[in-house]
């Protein structure tokens, strides 16, 4: 149990622990060594049943929570995590980090990482409360456990102090617990700084997505933010978080039809978000509605079953006004499919790779959004810097015309629906014992507790919208192509 090990034999040896019960809570008090100590303290809070041997290995666990050595305080995070009494025990120990002196980094972490899974029971939640009170790091962490929780929350306690931070010190990460938390009794601030044109986009963005009343009307300054933000192809997550936000308020027909044609010019994944939220509208609406997608250039890029049942929910003279278009799209999209090997072709026979490095370099298509090639562009997607390595002509033009049908290994979205019915898009960056870790269309991280977890659905609708073709004429295709191949 003290010797160094890969992650199979770790896990083997840990395993075969269990199965034999070779050790027990007098091995644990016994042992000097860190490494040693997580191992045990893995295996001991998973097989003891005797409740005063669990004690004893929960009280170890308390103490270990800011251990220097990763894997200790990390086994001991999950180990309180799981306890019966885990409220009643970690409460007690936020509270006596937060009355002593300023909380170490390690402290800090365990802090957020159990405040996070445990913001719902009392005891916690009382510790939130006192850590909203202080200042720096304390308080951002604080702020990131209840942004981060799931389930029913008792936030009266904490809305005090939230409510004074909005005219102190507003921050993304103050919007995000807000968000969490959603009362109305923030609206009013919430809603003047939203206002404020002086203060970031990005920020007035986040101050709406806090508001309470996220299912009802927009203010016209709030629709004009959102509507803004929705038009920027070259900030993929405020754009689609904007869309989102419009796809669950209840337009008006002037809003809406200042809205439709904007939408139409976003991605798939933005109209899809509106495909899901648009029963609200009425028939007449809803002819509309079919009418702006009728001219969408990414109809034939979405699922054409979503676009069905988003329709049935009205009579069948709704869905007519567009299934013309719908039709003519889906038979336009398999005959660019079979152009692609003369436009790779082109690519090699005329593309001139240093006219292709021009055009990714000016955003044209908004591939710096989401692409990086050396230190120029955005790392949310997959980077290009040696893409003409892996990735032949005809692949590169498949994969710009029809990004959902080749993604890359390790950036498919997914949704995973959390315990309080939130839904979270993004990519999955990793898995362990803290949780799942989610990358956002802005490309914020997010970690959910295994705990929280309800479901998780591979989607197979690529962040990159289809269509980018359009952007470019078939010379500047072939010279960005060339340009990509060359990269190795």
């Amino acid at each position: 149990m003290d010797k160094p090990l890969d992650a199979f034999l770790e896990h083997a040896a840990e395993y075969a622990a269990m199965k034999t019960q070779a050790f027990g809570v007098k091995e644990l008090q016994a042992s000097t060594s860190p490494r040693q100590q997580a191992r045990l303290l893995r295996i001991l809070s998973q097989v003891t049943t005797k409740s005063d041997d669990l004690a004893t290995v929960y009280d170890f666990a308390a103490t270990a929570l800011d251990a220097a050595e990763p894997a200790l305080a990390a086994n001991a995070v999950a180990a309180l995590g799981m306890a019966p009494d885990a409220d009643a025990r970690v409460g007690k120990v936020f509270t006596d980090w937060l009355a002593a002196s300023a909380p170490s980094d390690r402290r800090l972490r365990a802090f957020e990482q159990l405040g996070t899974t445990l913001a719902g029971g009392p005891r916690v939640a009382e510790a939130l409360a006192v850590a909203l009170s202080k200042q720096g790091p304390v308080r951002q962490v604080a702020l990131k456990a209840i942004a981060n929780s799931t389930g029913k929350l008792p936030d009266q306690q904490w809305r005090p102090a939230l409510r004074g931070l909005l005219d102190t010190d507003v921050s993304p990460t103050l919007f995000e617990a807000i968000t969490r938390v959603k009362h109305r009794s923030f609206d009013a601030r919430i809603n003047a700084i939203a206002a404020d044109k002086a203060r970031p986009a990005a920020l007035r963005l986040r101050a709406l997505l806090a508001l309470s009343d996220a299912g009802s009307k927009l203010s016209p300054a709030a629709f004009d933010l959102l509507l803004e933000l929705l038009a920027d192809a070259g900030q993929a997550g405020p754009r689609i978080e904007a869309a989102r936000r419009l796809a669950e308020a209840q337009l008006s027909d002037a809003q809406l039809d200042r809205f439709l044609p904007v939408l139409m010019q976003a991605g798939p994944i933005e109209q899809a978000d509106f495909l899901r939220n648009q029963r609200k509208y009425t028939p007449e609406q809803g002819k509309r509605i079919a009418k702006a997608f009728a001219q969408s250039p990414q109809l034939g890029t979405l699922q054409p079953d979503e676009v069905r049942v988003a329709f049935a929910k009205w009579p069948r003279p709704v869905f007519e006004v567009m299934e013309p278009a719908f039709n003519a799209a889906l038979a336009a999209t398999e005959a660019k499919k079979s152009k692609l090997d003369a436009l790779a072709q082109e690519a090699v026979r005329s593309g001139r790779p240093e006219a292709g490095a021009k055009l990714f370099a000016a955003g044209q298509g908004a591939c710096l959004a989401c692409h990086q090639v050396g230190e120029v562009g955005r790392a949310i997607g997959p980077n290009l810097s040696r893409i003409g390595a892996i990735r032949t002509e005809r692949e590169l033009i498949e994969s710009i015309l029809f990004p959902s049908n080749t993604l890359a290994r390790d950036y498919e979205l997914h949704a995973v629906v959390t315990a309080d019915a939130r839904n979270h898009v993004g990519l999955i960056k990793s898995r362990g014992p803290d949780g799942l870790v989610l990358m956002d269309a802005a490309g914020q991280l997010q970690t959910l507790p295994p705990t929280t977890v309800v479901s998780e659905t591979q989607l197979e609708t690529s962040l990159m919208p289809g269509g980018l073709d359009a952007a470019f004429t078939p010379t500047e295709l072939a010279d960005l192509v060339a340009w990509l191949r060359s990269l190795r």
